[in-house]
């Protein structure tokens, strides 16, 4: 169903060649500026920059030159990019430091209304994430629990509840989550790998699951390629199998490949309900450059 994922050495030459629109978020750092300094050679690539607006919690769409303020993401994120012929484009979306609310949306928009021709997503991993001492402070602060744009999906209020928790690197988040569900929801953890070290892994695991135990909660833990987006699906296609009656809900707190694959699971299965707790993220979060993949999601566009 799906094709594979890439390399970006593996496939440069093709986004080269072929790519006329690249969606990305802020280009603040090394890691952030690597695909599009490895991919656009051609003047006719057109740059879209959607990023939030400095001491706001607004987000600007940058492309052709022009500034635009994003005020209602359901609204206007759709009006906005039908203005760039995305029907007629090969589209690469960056999602390296785009906020996570506007990925999920755009993936949704990209498979089911404003398809482009060919859709293809990059992802830029860091040798590391700042931490301070043993704690990882990613982000500046947490907003209210919610659902993301355009997943506003309703709660069956006596149905059993399962929640799949892709698990990141900070603490401290998945107890407002698993709280704003009722009854208590089953728990499943999904983990990436490979990842950062183990020693770092054992301290993601013992601070989330002291989180756990504390909501006398027991889970089951599954673990997913941090490069493979497609590895989220199959698990929760999995779980979901497994409990037929119950309904699912999916947090995405981890890595960015791994919010692609929740983002492309709830697209495609309306019944999935996405919450979030939509961290304003900082700045600076990691250091050096480790890898970078690229998936051809231009599948997905002809199931919809």
């Amino acid at each position: 169903m799906f094709k594979p994922f890439y390399r970006l050495e593996n496939i440069v030459e093709y986004l080269k060649n072929n790519v006329n629109i690249l969606v990305h978020g802020p280009l603040s750092t090394e890691r952030n500026l690597y695909i599009k300094n490895h991919i656009v050679e051609s003047e006719t690539c057109l740059h879209i920059c959607i990023e939030r607006e400095q001491n706001n919690s607004n987000f600007v769409l940058k492309g052709n030159g022009k500034t635009y303020i994003i005020q209602d993401k359901i609204s206007d994120l759709p009006k906005l990019l039908n203005s760039y012929n995305i029907n007629k484009s090969t589209v690469l979306l960056d999602i390296t430091s785009l906020d996570q609310s506007i990925f999920f949306y755009l993936i949704k928009l990209f498979i089911t209304s404003i398809k482009p021709k060919f859709l293809f997503s990059g992802y830029t991993s860091p040798i590391n994430y700042i931490k301070n001492i043993d704690n990882f402070e990613l982000s500046e602060s947490l907003q209210e629990n919610g659902s993301f744009p355009g997943f506003a999906r309703r709660e069956n209020p006596g149905q059993e509840k399962i929640i799949v928790i892709i698990l990141g690197y900070e603490s401290g988040r998945i107890t407002q989550l698993i709280e704003s569900i009722s009854p208590d929801p089953e728990v499943y953890i999904i983990i990436s790998y490979p990842g950062i070290s183990p020693e770092t892994k054992q301290t993601i695991f013992e601070k989330n699951y002291i989180e756990l135990n504390k909501l006398q909660l027991e889970s089951t833990t599954y673990y997913a390629s941090l490069n493979h987006p497609f590895d989220v699906i199959n698990i929760l296609k999995r779980i979901e199998t497994a409990n037929p009656k119950k309904q699912l809900f999916v947090a995405p707190l981890g890595p960015r490949p791994l919010t692609l694959g929740a983002a492309i699971f709830s697209v495609l299965n309306n019944k999935v309900i996405p919450v979030y707790d939509f961290p304003l993220e900082k700045t600076l979060r990691s250091n050096g450059i480790k890898d970078c993949f690229v998936s051809d999601l231009s599948s997905l566009i002809k199931i919809l």
